[in-house]
């Protein structure tokens, strides 16, 4: 959680003199998320740009800043999102009766580096979105799936990598889609691994 308070956010160099400092903590270096029920539960430890702004503000008094940078949804959301996207991968993935080993190893080649570069580089766009170009063999040979829930699962995950590639106007919008889209890519991938290996030991066995 304190990871994600800061995730992504810079402060600028700044000169005095001849000095070169880093320029004073403000409200824009900071997610801020203004949940009421959370709030209360976490003594208002989603108003945290107003901490840093305010270092010697109680936290019973702190407020929300208008100018924070906001968090598409509270802490509990950001950290089940990723969880229930790879969740609904694996659902998948045990639901198909396809093995698509080598897609799957592309696709968890893909998703991992692209996941491993989000939390280097936050939400900035650049490069880390075409990583997830390595998904796309393993999802888009489920769309043809006889099963509904797959083939428009699938889609839904295409229509996620086009947007992580396209937006490049909404940062983390596009990174948002790209973490979903990652996570469910390695469950997927997994999910079809386990269940080519595990046949493979019984007759090794």
């Amino acid at each position: 959680v304190n990871y994600l308070e800061h995730y992504g956010l810079l402060r600028q160099r700044v000169s005095h003199g001849d000095r070169v400092r880093y320029e004073r903590v403000d409200a824009s270096h900071s997610w801020n998320s203004n949940n009421v029920a959370t709030n209360v539960l976490l003594y208002h430890l989603q108003r945290h740009s107003d901490h840093h702004a305010n270092p010697t503000r109680r936290y019973q008094a702190l407020r929300d800043e208008p100018t924070a940078p906001v968090l598409p949804t509270g802490y509990a959301g950001m950290i089940l999102l990723a969880l229930v996207a790879a969740g609904w991968g694996v659902a998948v993935g045990l639901s198909t009766a396809r093995t698509l080993v080598h897609p799957a190893m592309l696709a968890i080649a893909g998703s991992s580096v692209f996941l491993a570069s989000v939390l280097v580089a936050g939400f900035g766009y650049g490069y880390k979105a075409t990583f997830l170009l390595l998904t796309v063999p393993l999802v888009s040979a489920l769309v043809r799936s006889s099963r509904s829930v797959i083939a428009s699962s699938s889609i839904l995950i295409l229509i996620l990598t086009g947007i992580t590639a396209i937006v490049v106007w909404n940062t983390v919008l596009a990174t948002f889609a790209g973490v979903i889209v990652a996570s469910f890519a390695l469950g997927l991938s997994g999910a079809l691994l386990v269940r080519c290996i595990r046949p493979a030991a019984r007759v090794a066995a």
